[in-house]
This record gives structure tokens, C-alpha cells and sequence, in this order.
């Protein structure tokens, strides 16, 4: 195997870390323009109207951290494309930008109701906590086992209080809170409609060789003798430069959707986010035309 990456033409990683980071900038300052939602947003209404206020709020937190952590994945993304330019990394980061920004749109949904919303809260939380029991047996501290296993009790208790409230109010037409999670490929399903490539780089993210060697190599020699009395083919580490500018238009798509649900779930004006991803997306386009990409 031959580790070489093929060249890019100068300045074309550059170029495309400039859009990034204006996009980031722009998008950042943006959304630090305001904190609470305005009165008569949806997320205002929930709030007030919520039978778990506390609940509510909760989830509102929790689907701004998701999306400020898929952001943060973009920003890396837009420093492991400067040169020389790493293989793997960019798709890994790619596909965690993926998972957040479908777990925020996940909770942070304009199509459902406040019962729905906080009972996908509370199966997260649960699904969440199961996972962190798994740590913590694996470390054998009791302390924290110990821990997590009241905040599992808690957790019961607060769902079956839920869940009790809403049988009283005759709304229990939302999704049942005692249903496990979703996974994520079912998530990313509905609320990217982006299966397809998911999966692709989570088999790069968990070692599959197809999707490696798919994404990030390309044969250069067959029937090559390497070792004596062995021929096969010989792999180049190569990324097509479609590939990268894929990962960055789908990239800002992703991310300024996960932002415009929450501006329109709090009342704020959306339209700048979408001018800003426009821009960022035709900026992109021109890079296509510089360096004459050819996109499939």
C-alpha cells in the first residue's frame, strides 16, 4: 500500500477552510444575537403551558448543547483540511456533525407537541443512562455505579409521573415514554433523510474496509507480486476532491438546519441563516468552477 496522498491543487484546502470559518463567524454571531425565546414562540407557549415546565426546559437545553457540539465538529472538520490533509478524520468528524444535528432536530422538532418532545426527552435520558451504567461497570467503581443507579431510579419515577400526568390531561396521544429510543439511523432517517450516508462513514468511523478503501483509496497496480508467491493490487491513499467538497456543502446544510429549528422554535428570524448558508453554499460552487471539479 502506498501511503501518498494524491495532491490537491494549491490553494484549493485554503479556500474551502475560508468559507468554513466565515460561515462558523457569521453563524456564531447570529446566534449569540439573542438568549430566550420571544413571547408567542412555540417555545415560549411550551413553557408556559408545559405540565413539566422543568422537563421542557430541559430539552431546550440539551437540543442547543447537541447543536453547539455539531458545530464544533464543522470547526474541525475546517482544520484537518489544511495541508497536508488528513484521510480518515474529516469523514469521522462529518459523521458525528450527523448524529448531533439529528438528535437536536430529534428534540427540537417544530412538527410535534410538548408531550412528545419531553417523552423523547426521557428515553434519551434513559438510553443516555444506560450507556453511562456501561461505563461504569467497565471502570468497577462502585461509588459511580452507585450513582448512576439512583439516577436511573429517579428517572423511572420522573417518567411514570409523566406519564400519569398526561393520562390525566387526556394527551396521551404523544409518543409512549416507555418506548426505547430510536436509533440513530432511524433519527438521521427522518430527520436528515441522509441513511445512505450515515452509514457509509460510520463503517469508516468503526474500521469497515468497504467503506474505507471506497472513501479513501484507489487501486494503482493489480496482479503486483507483494509478497513472493503472493500478487494482489496495490491501494493509494486518494480522496477525489468531490469528496471534500461534498463533506462541506452537507456539512452547512446540516448544521443550519439543526440552527434554523431553533430560531423558529424560539421565535427568531431565520432568513439570515438561510442567506448565510446560501452564500456559503454558491461560494463553494465557485470553488467547483476554479478548480474545474467534476461532480457526480
Amino acid at each position: 500500500m502506498n501511503n501518498r496522498v494524491t495532491t490537491m491543487p494549491t490553494n484549493f484546502s485554503d479556500d474551502l477552510m475560508i468559507i468554513i470559518e466565515k460561515y462558523l463567524n457569521e453563524t456564531k454571531a447570529l446566534i449569540n444575537e439573542k438568549q430566550d425565546p420571544e413571547k408567542e414562540s412555540k417555545a415560549f407557549i411550551e413553557l408556559e403551558l408545559s405540565k413539566a415546565k422543568d422537563l421542557t426546559a430541559s430539552v431546550f437545553s440539551l437540543g442547543v448543547i447537541l447543536r453547539e457540539v455539531a458545530a464544533d465538529n464543522l470547526l474541525g472538520i475546517q482544520r484537518v483540511l489544511t495541508e497536508p490533509v488528513m484521510s480518515y478524520a474529516p469523514f469521522v468528524l462529518f459523521r458525528g456533525l450527523m448524529e448531533m444535528t439529528a438528535l437536536s432536530l430529534w428534540l427540537m422538532s417544530t412538527k410535534i407537541d410538548n408531550n412528545t418532545r419531553v417523552a423523547r426527552y426521557l428515553r434519551y435520558k434513559r438510553y443516555s443512562l444506560d450507556e453511562y451504567r456501561k461505563y461504569a461497570n467497565s471502570l468497577g467503581n462502585q461509588e459511580l455505579i452507585d450513582y448512576v443507579t439512583t439516577r436511573n431510579v429517579e428517572l423511572s419515577k420522573v417518567s411514570s409521573e409523566f406519564t400519569v400526568t398526561i393520562s390525566e390531561y387526556r394527551l396521551l396521544e404523544s409518543e409512549d415514554v416507555q418506548r426505547d429510543i430510536p436509533s440513530r439511523t432511524a433519527i438521521i432517517k427522518e430527520c436528515l433523510d441522509a441513511e445512505d450516508k450515515f452509514r457509509l462513514f460510520s463503517g469508516i468511523a468503526h474500521g469497515q474496509h468497504w467503506a474505507i478503501i471506497q472513501s479513501c483509496f484507489k487501486k494503482t497496480e493489480v496482479g503486483t507480486e507483494i509478497y513472493e508467491g503472493v500478487k494482489g493490487g496495490l491501494l493509494e491513499k486518494s480522496i477525489p476532491l468531490p469528496a471534500y467538497i461534498f463533506l462541506c456543502l452537507f456539512s452547512i446544510t446540516y448544521l443550519t438546519k439543526c440552527e434554523i429549528e431553533q430560531f423558529d422554535m424560539y421565535g427568531w428570524d431565520s432568513q439570515k441563516l438561510k442567506n448565510i448558508e446560501q452564500k456559503s453554499t454558491s461560494d463553494i460552487g465557485g470553488i467547483v468552477k476554479k478548480y474545474n471539479i467534476h461532480l457526480a
